[in-house]
């Protein structure tokens, strides 16, 4: 064997033992993530998650959508607020119409629950978003 196929066979073993090893770690990351337990939140910039909801007794939750989309959810329906997430970086934007254009703008489930809503959003928001009012008529 010439120095040249020695040095290919040592590169070669290296590189299969390196392979090896980051497997292992995968695998080991994997088995830690597994045994982290279940989440107990709503928090600012989580999706919301119907299982986790109804064992916890909550009714309803907040969705980030591509693009540019907040979507709230409880047992009436859904419904887009649409946002400005522009360079990626928080505190995102999120528009909501002012309280004369509330139940003109959302559906028949919403109508007459914007306070109830807006708290809703701050909550689950918390320094994640900035809370714009707009009139559609603009």
């Amino acid at each position: 064997m010439n120095s040249f196929q020695f040095a290919v066979a040592v590169v070669g073993r290296a590189l299969v033992q390196g392979i090896g090893s980051v497997m292992e770690s995968a695998r080991d990351a994997a088995e830690r993530a597994a045994a982290v337990p279940d989440r107990d939140w709503p928090t600012s910039g989580r999706d919301y998650d119907d299982e986790w909801a109804i064992e916890s007794g909550i009714d309803y939750g907040f969705k980030e959508e591509w693009k540019e989309r907040l979507v709230y959810t409880d047992p009436g329906g859904t419904f887009e607020f649409p946002c400005g997430w522009g360079d990626f970086s928080r505190p995102y934007h999120v528009y909501v119409p002012m309280a004369e254009f509330w139940d003109r703008e959302t559906p028949a489930f919403l109508h007459g629950r914007r306070d109830e809503i807006l708290d809703r959003l701050r909550l689950w928001a918390g320094d994640s978003y900035l809370i714009h009012e707009y009139d559609p008529d603009d």
